[in-house]
């Protein structure tokens, strides 16, 4: 088993410290599907604002998304987890 921590490059940092950032700035954020609520501006009804906490329930299930991914691409890359990725050993 390898032992240590599993390190990421600088630029896996920097798209990590990109998605902490992001998660950092979501607001409430509401189960569902992103919804678009329509009101009246003006004299016409409008469907041009979304309804923020769905919107930020979209946003942070994206950002898991990335980090879930980012999270494999440095962990696959990990010399000392090569032999996870070779398939079933041929001893017998």
């Amino acid at each position: 088993m390898p032992t240590g921590r599993i390190s990421p490059s600088d630029d896996d940092r920097r798209k990590l410290a990109a998605i902490a950032a992001a998660l950092g700035e979501i607001g409430l954020s509401l189960p569902g599907s992103v919804a678009v609520r329509s009101y009246r501006c003006g004299k016409a009804r409008c469907a041009c604002h979304a309804d923020p906490p769905r919107l930020h329930a979209a946003r942070l299930r994206a950002l898991v998304d990335e980090l879930e991914e980012l999270s494999v691409d440095v962990i696959s890359t990990d010399p000392r987890l090569k032999h996870l990725s070779a398939g079933p050993s041929q001893k017998g």
